[in-house]
């Protein structure tokens, strides 16, 4: 009899977050390949979906403190579907979480794993507060990050006794808040990869992946202080988008090429 694997996400099923979604089936469809009989999660829209061996779609029905109806929800998967393993993906801890831990023993779950996947975070987050333009907003921001950290902080410890272990992406750790931590990379090994020959005559430059507008905005202060590049000099700068939005407002000088592009072009 295969061992019952739950994976369990709070991630949200949508286009923006297409790769994270990609990258959680696949480990979902390794732990198949392990020999789990795996379900997983994810929340679209109004439901909390649970894919795989033991499907099952819940709805949510929250404007508020949607968090907690995710442990909700979950607490009562795991009552209804028991499994002898769990496993879950954590963007930061709270006492919710560690309240579901518990559940997930009582309802008979022999392993717990968490995956941090961006380590360390708490830093980082409390950072997103000065992105925040209107000082009010700003503010409110600030208090609120920080009650979340704080938070963080004084679950995490708790959480020592309850999971097995935590496989870490980012920084090397020993453990998480006490529970013994694996150190994972994230799926690539850049030290294994050839450099590519760099055509030196070329004025083109091409970026793979996303921050096409950071870039052309660290780009703009160097074009003011050395004023604008003749046509002959100034280089193509494509850089290839996730998928087709609308222009972000302070975009000037950045178009976007196509009918449904995706790529953002600067020259």
């Amino acid at each position: 009899m295969h061992l019952r694997l739950l994976y369990l996400t709070f991630q949200e099923d949508a286009p923006l977050y297409a790769g994270v979604l990609n990258k959680i089936r696949g480990q979902a469809a390794a732990f198949c390949a392990l020999g789990f009989s795996t379900t997983y999660s994810a929340w679209k829209g109004n439901a909390f979906h649970f894919y795989g061996d033991a499907p099952a779609a819940v709805p949510i029905d929250a404007d508020r403190q949607v968090m907690r109806r995710f442990y909700e929800i979950a607490a009562g998967y795991l009552t209804r579907n028991p499994c002898e393993v769990l496993y879950v993906r954590l963007d930061r801890v709270d006492f919710g979480v560690v309240s579901l831990l518990k559940r997930a023993k009582a309802c008979g779950v022999k392993h717990i794993l968490l995956e941090i996947p961006n380590y360390p975070y708490l830093r980082d987050y409390v950072r997103t507060a000065k992105s925040v333009s209107d000082p009010k907003r700003r503010l409110l921001s600030t208090v609120k990050v920080n009650l979340f950290a704080a938070e963080d902080r004084l679950a995490g410890p708790h959480l020592k006794g309850l999971a097995d272990a935590a496989i870490l992406y980012g920084d090397t750790a020993s453990d998480f808040y006490g529970v013994p931590a694996k150190n994972a990379t994230n799926g690539i090994d850049c030290a294994v990869l050839p450099p590519v020959p760099w055509p030196k005559k070329s004025t083109e430059i091409v970026l793979i992946g996303g921050g096409g507008h950071a870039l052309v905005a660290g780009i703009r202060p160097r074009a003011a202080r050395h004023g604008k590049l003749e046509p002959a000099e100034r280089p193509a700068l494509d850089v290839p988008l996730p998928a087709c939005g609308r222009r972000r407002k302070g975009d000037a000088g950045v178009s976007r090429t196509g009918a449904c592009a995706r790529t953002l072009r600067c020259g």
